[in-house]
């Protein structure tokens, strides 16, 4: 791909192919041991000419490549250098003090300086900087305090979290409430965390075959009890009326279950039932088992096969959004020849009560027909206005895929997640280790439409350009391949497919969002030629995206 295919010939100059170059090429150095081969070349162009617009980027590289390595020393080093020389300097959402300080927390917490990650926190708030989020600052002091047994101010912390602004906010979930939740759980005396998961989903099965209701009572979490669907986003809910119906179902229903037979996804355990014949559970239900602070808890449950009206009974429905399809072409965000289903969770859960129980001979076999497909066959998220999927992301999709021929077996975890259309790295949360059962990694990338011809300052500062793509519940720690402030033509890798945040399973929770609607999603159609429009989920979306 030549350069002018991408950006203005009028805005070209040395600089700009230097930094096309050098994005590639740090990108690629990613994807091996050791990615910080590649500083030399960085520093060379830092001392060429220290104030070129791209400077502080090749700094931020340096940084975040030694973090890669676990160089955390070097690391801090290099972004306290950035700090300094060009801490002022603004971007899209912050500026670069901002952002160092928070790598070098980061890096300070990996090291087990704990008390100076904290004093990092504090620093990032003195900034004052427009692009922090005053309650997430808090929050992980509050965390970072928890962490060092100082129970009583850390409650304190995660109070003053509870009530400073979240703006911008955290994706993902409310850091106010969030905080809430955990002052509430330090303040009790969690009886229902363990030190070990196995414990759990021991107690849970017994409870389940049972039908032991009051067991089953006192193992769920008191602050952090979430409800949802596979493969998308988990609600928190009020535990009192989730239980209520559970109970009701409980009684109408006779599971099966095997509490050795469990999915482990970092800080994530699912527990499988079946048997469910309820109002609100029905047919194969996962319980959640998830890791807070030092010990395990039960923290949810997750239906595969809902109807609408199940759904509402916990979550709530939102008002359906319009607008017009995305203004530019995009290939689907994974690699050529490989196909992932578009949301569907009610059209899997037609198929799924169609084909009977986990115990029916002839429901099996016709579920290795149904799976005898591109995508396989399993449980399906949401698409478009369904209940998360609101507001700022009312035009998300939820994709994933199963192995051919094998019903229910999950082949999308670890799956390269590609760049739709070429753009520049506007963000890349990557600190979160696979699984993490509350944060979840993400990528974001500045993409232009034809009437809005690339500026240097949008390729430098990564200004707001019209649209921004998402791509949600990346791996983390040492996987993403991607950093802010690349160039990223299609095709280019910014992440692998896992399950981290308030998620259930490995997904891609996928959008794009457009400025002149006040950054409201659109529907990414077409996609890949496939049109995507209102009432075509469930469909299996080829890709012709061949990787960078």
């Amino acid at each position: 791909m030549q350069l002018q295919d991408d950006i203005p010939l009028e805005i070209l100059d040395p600089n700009i192919e230097t930094w096309r170059n050098l994005s590639v090429l740090t990108h690629r150095a990613l994807h091996t041991p050791t990615p910080s081969a590649v500083n030399d070349t960085l520093r060379n162009q830092i001392n060429a000419d220290p104030d070129n617009g791209f400077a502080a980027t090749y700094l931020f590289w340096i940084g975040s490549t030694l973090k890669r390595e676990a160089r955390f020393e070097q690391a801090i080093s290099a972004y306290k250098e950035l700090s300094q020389r060009y801490g002022d300097r603004q971007q899209w959402d912050s500026n670069w003090k901002a952002l160092s300080l928070e790598e070098i927390a980061i890096c300070q917490e990996r090291l087990g300086d704990i008390k100076a990650a904290i004093t990092t926190y504090q620093a990032i708030l003195k900034t004052k900087t427009k692009g922090v989020s005053e309650a997430w600052c808090y929050y992980q002091a509050g965390r970072l305090l928890e962490r060092l047994k100082q129970t009583e101010e850390a409650i304190r912390t995660y109070r003053i979290a509870a009530n400073s602004s979240d703006s911008p906010s955290h994706p993902g979930i409310s850091i106010p409430d969030l905080a809430q939740r955990d002052a509430s759980r330090l303040e009790s005396k969690q009886e229902w965390i363990r030190s070990q998961p196995e414990w759990i989903a021991d107690a849970l099965a017994r409870a389940l075959r049972k039908n032991d209701f009051a067991g089953l009572e006192q193992l769920a979490s008191l602050t952090h009890f979430r409800f949802g669907i596979a493969n998308s986003e988990l609600s928190f809910v009020p535990l009192g009326k989730t239980l209520e119906l559970l109970n009701q179902d409980l009684n109408e229903s006779q599971i099966v279950c095997d509490p050795e037979d469990l999915q482990r996804s970092g800080g994530k355990i699912y527990l499988f039932t079946d048997g469910w014949k309820g109002q609100t559970f029905f047919g194969r239900v996962a319980f959640l088992i998830c890791r807070m602070g030092e010990g395990w808890e039960w923290g949810g449950v997750i239906v595969t096969q809902p109807t609408e009206a199940q759904l509402s009974n916990l979550l709530e429905s939102q008002h359906p959004m319009s607008n017009q399809p995305l203004p530019i072409p995009i290939k689907a965000p994974w690699p050529a020849g490989m196909s992932f289903r578009a949301g569907g969770v009610f059209n899997f859960a037609a198929e799924a009560v169609a084909t009977g129980g986990p115990l029916s001979l002839l429901g099996w076999f016709a579920r290795l027909i149904l799976a005898n497909n591109d995508c396989g066959w399993g449980p399906a998220g949401f698409y478009y206005n369904q209940f998360t999927h609101s507001g700022s992301h009312a035009f998300a999709i939820d994709f994933t895929r199963y192995r051919r021929g094998a019903p229910l077996v999950d082949a999308a975890n670890g799956v390269p997640m590609l760049n739709v259309a070429s753009g520049v790295v506007a963000s890349a949360v990557d600190g979160f280790s696979d699984g993490d059962p509350i944060n979840t990694n993400i990528v974001r990338v500045h993409h232009r439409v034809p009437s809005e011809p690339w500026t240097f300052e949008q390729l430098s500062l990564m200004t707001e350009t019209r649209l921004r793509s998402e791509y949600w519940h990346l791996s983390g720690r040492r996987r993403m391949p991607s950093i802010r402030g690349m160039w990223a033509p299609q095709g280019f890798t910014l992440g692998f497919m896992d399950d981290t945040g308030n998620s259930a399973f490995p997904h891609l929770h996928f959008l794009i969002q457009d400025r002149d609607l006040g950054f409201a999603s659109v529907r990414p159609t077409p996609m890949d030629g496939q049109t995507l429009n209102d009432g075509e989920n469930y469909k299996c979306i080829r890709s012709t995206n061949v990787p960078l």
